[in-house]
């Protein structure tokens, strides 16, 4: 869901800055990289609604000098099944443009609740898991993206769409491995990798399960 700005540079010819982000409570960790630089294109390939309790929330931040108009794109749904949901998402609407000063954020989250802090109430009751395209105009962005699911949680950071290739390696790859397996979300440009622990969901199973 929504955190706090983070921006971290260093001017010094001399030196250079890595960043990593944690965010926890007392029962989840979650880490992602900071950036370098932002893009104008940036993709999410993995973001749910009411995925068998997993919920996503999408932070954009004006990684650029100037204002930048930003739109955010949703793909189509890849699920045909309610599971635990009252009905299956059609494709959401697209986000509204809306303009972000240079440095700011702004928070999405796929769920029900206040507009103000972000979420989103097209999300209330359906089943959704598909991904997202974030085009700026007049600058760059970044983009991260929380999983949470209970006490499961995890968090990656957007793709520069411009970087994709052809084709691209998995490293990594499970199944049953002492109660772990891997997701695999492909989106054009982009893909994301997660492992998930395995649980006794409810419903049937799918390739579409929550970490």
């Amino acid at each position: 869901g929504h955190l706090p700005d983070r921006s971290r540079s260093r001017d010094s010819p001399q030196s250079c800055l890595l960043y990593t982000s944690n965010q926890e409570n007392g029962s989840q960790l979650l880490t992602y990289n900071g950036f370098t630089n932002g893009a104008s294109s940036v993709g999410v390939p993995l973001l749910v609604a009411n995925n068998y309790g997993a919920l996503t929330g999408l932070q954009i931040q004006n990684s650029g000098s100037t204002d930048a108009s930003v739109t955010v794109t949703y793909a189509p749904n890849t699920v045909t099944t309610a599971g635990t949901a009252s009905s299956v998402c059609a494709t959401p609407p697209a986000v509204p443009a809306f303009t972000l000063a240079a440095g700011a954020s702004k928070t999405l989250i796929q769920a029900l609740g206040n507009a103000a802090e972000g979420f989103d109430n097209f999300f209330a009751s359906c089943r959704y898991v598909g991904g997202a395209t974030i085009n700026a105009t007049g600058g760059t962005v970044v983009a991260i993206v929380n999983q949470v699911a209970g006490t499961s949680a995890s968090a990656y950071e957007g793709f520069n769409t411009a970087s994709a290739t052809a084709s691209t390696k998995a490293p990594l790859v499970m199944a049953n491995n002492f109660g772990l397996f891997t997701g695999i979300q492909v989106q054009k440009d982009v893909y994301k990798i997660q492992w998930f622990r395995y649980a006794p969901w409810a419903g049937s199973r799918d390739s579409a399960q929550p970490p």
